[in-house]
């Protein structure tokens, strides 16, 4: 079907443009802001490369999940750092400027870390070929679509900074043009797979993403603002990352519209209890 081969170039462009873009709107001294809080910084990747990844296996083993279906959930686990972060922290009257940072440390280890978690945690799952994953494969396609314009786009905006305000708002445009289009064609390519998806399947995911925020919230430290980033920092993947990884390694698979639905599920819960954080204060 026409549409599905639409999905791989969509999903590069879409993490191309959104990487490039939040390097171009953060300065580096934003990131170093992250950097100098070292505790804050572990605790906050403890939670989203071994809590997170840990508690999900736990979850799809207690459910029964199908293999296929089991790797795109794992995919978006191991995905952090993901852009929407500093939109849901400011909602939820958080710390912005240290999810900023967060974030970006976050989407860099993604690249470095993911492929070995990812052949660990799909060791796990049977049936999906062994547990065989191409980790060199995952770890150039993640250097190349994600860290490469990302410090490309923290180069330009801390040497050029009039070029990447100019530059800002066209990549914003190819974003949400490339996103629009992605999940359009994801929708209709994988309508029946995403049909099977039942009720309890849903539930399912609401209460992963609970203990997912909940972890996050507890690796926070004291300060009400900085618990808020982290857990929203935890809770919330990558899902354009994710789409790359799974459509390179998996395509035609139900692990697609696996990763599809639950990205979508993380960032509207993520809203959701942003909203609900606000009137939350030390």
């Amino acid at each position: 079907m026409i549409f599905a081969e639409w999905v791989r170039p969509l999903s590069v462009a879409l993490v191309l443009a959104m990487m490039a873009g939040v390097g171009m709107k953060v300065r580096f001294a934003e990131v170093a802001v992250a950097l100098r809080q070292t505790g804050a910084l572990a605790r906050g990747v403890l939670a989203s490369f071994v809590l997170t990844p840990a508690i999900t296996l736990v979850f799809l083993h207690a459910y029964h999940v199908q293999p296929m279906v089991a790797v795109g959930f794992l995919i978006l686990a191991t995905c952090a750092g993901a852009p929407f972060l500093p939109v849901v922290t400011g909602i939820a009257k958080g710390d912005v400027a240290f999810s900023v940072g967060l974030m970006v440390v976050l989407s860099g280890l993604t690249s470095i870390l993911t492929p070995a978690l990812l052949a660990l945690l799909l060791s796990r799952v049977p049936g999906v070929e062994g547990g065989h994953v191409d980790s060199m494969r995952i770890l150039k396609i993640l250097l190349l679509v994600q860290l490469l314009p990302l410090c490309v786009g923290l180069a330009v905006h801390e040497c050029f900074p009039k070029l990447a305000r100019i530059l800002v708002t066209p990549l914003n445009g190819l974003n949400h043009l490339a996103l629009v289009t992605l999940n359009v064609a994801l929708f209709i390519a994988y309508w029946e797979s995403l049909k099977k998806f039942r009720p309890s399947a849903y539930i399912g995911m609401l209460l992963l993403f609970m203990s997912i925020l909940a972890i996050g919230w507890l690796c926070g430290g004291r300060a009400v603002s900085r618990r808020k980033a982290t857990a929203l920092g935890t809770a919330v993947r990558s899902g354009g990352v994710g789409l790359v990884i799974v459509i390179a390694n998996f395509p035609g698979t139900p692990a697609v519209p696996s990763v599809t639905v639950f990205a979508l599920v993380l960032d509207l819960a993520a809203i959701v209890c942003a909203i609900l954080m606000r009137r939350w204060k030390a």
